[in-house]
């Protein structure tokens, strides 16, 4: 195994740590709550959270050039 490879698979493996962490968060701040007022709005909150970081993932998919002046 090379460099480039070990490097895929750590940071496939972060990335899969790092979503299910989330995901965790984002169940546990909803179950949490105590009225379904707050629940509604820790719903809201979370899909605005995720869809933030997909639109980020995103572009950084798309668009890699910044992300290389980033680095």
């Amino acid at each position: 195994m090379d460099g480039g490879q070990v490097g895929l698979i750590g940071g496939l493996l972060g990335g899969a740590i790092g979503i299910l962490g989330g995901a965790l968060g984002t169940f546990f701040s909803i179950k949490n709550t105590s009225g379904p007022r707050e629940q509604a709005f820790m719903v809201r909150v979370s899909i605005a959270a995720w869809l933030i970081i997909s639109m980020f993932i995103a572009g950084l998919l798309l668009l890699p050039q910044p992300y290389n002046w980033l680095l």
